[in-house]
């Protein structure tokens, strides 16, 4: 006896439906977002390759959430023997490379908080968000809700997360 179609194909979208959902299931974590530090090591060897004195010089996010993390992290390296710079994007594991005429000169350091760590602090500092732009460099971490009136702009320090200043859009 044959078999209807409609059992046919009403099973092989159920194959397709649970095959896709276990791709789903299986995605990798960084795909959710990560914190700064997370890319830090590839793109470092990202700048090393394009110039072995490369240092970094900054990073920056629009779009860190309430748990510091970012589907998309930029980061200025600074070449001081070719005088140029370059940013390394990182989303995911993909990293791509862009030179850029002008970044910040001065190397960010090594044990600077990572983002999630900047934001815990930016919160207890009276920032509320759910999305947030950020931008470390050597001075500070910057963490900032927006331009709309009432929005914080919090200045930390970037190793040990102490405020800095705090400042309200007018």
């Amino acid at each position: 006896m044959r078999t209807p179609r409609f059992f046919s194909v009403r099973s092989s979208a159920g194959f397709i439906l649970l095959a896709a959902l276990f791709m789903v299931g299986s995605l990798p974590v960084h795909a959710a977002g990560n914190t700064a530090r997370v890319a830090l090591e590839s793109v470092i060897a990202a700048a090393k390759q394009w110039r072995p004195d490369a240092v970094l010089s900054s990073i920056y996010t629009t779009t860190a959430d309430i748990d510091g993390k970012a589907v998309s992290w930029s980061y200025g390296f600074y070449s001081p023997k070719a005088g140029s710079y370059l940013n390394v994007t990182a989303r995911g594991r993909s990293i791509e490379t862009l030179e850029i005429a002008v970044g910040q000169t001065d190397a960010v350091s090594a044990d600077f908080l990572d983002s999630h760590q900047a934001v815990a602090e930016a919160v207890k500092a009276g920032i509320q968000a759910d999305t947030m732009r950020m931008r470390l460099t050597k001075t500070e971490w910057l963490v900032n809700s927006g331009d709309h009136k009432g929005a914080l702009t919090i200045w930390l320090n970037p190793r040990t997360g102490k405020l800095i200043k705090r400042q309200t859009v007018q």
